[in-house]
């Protein structure tokens, strides 16, 4: 039973993490529109739109993999425990 629930408190804890970010992400861009924006061209503008959205993207992609491999190690070690104790009783 500790494995299960080590694996779903592991997957809640990446969903806040995603959550959070998507927050930070999601303010940062609002915060750019109202300093930034108004002062550039519609060309900037559309430039600028691209590389938040490539920024955005590669950070997302970059937490994903950190919270994967997170989850895996500790489903491995959850998996550790269980064969040693499985161990342990025969």
């Amino acid at each position: 039973m500790s494995f299960l629930k080590d694996v779903f408190q592991t997957a809640d804890e990446i969903k806040q993490s995603q959550e959070k970010l998507k927050d930070a992400v999601d303010a940062s861009s609002r915060q750019a529109a109202a300093l930034i924006r108004p002062y550039l061209s519609e060309v900037q503008n559309e430039i600028l739109s691209e590389i938040l959205e490539g920024l955005v993207a590669s950070v997302a992609e970059h937490s994903f993999q950190i919270g994967y491999s997170s989850a895996m190690q500790t489903f491995a070690e959850a998996a550790a425990a269980l064969q040693a104790r499985s161990h342990a009783q025969q």
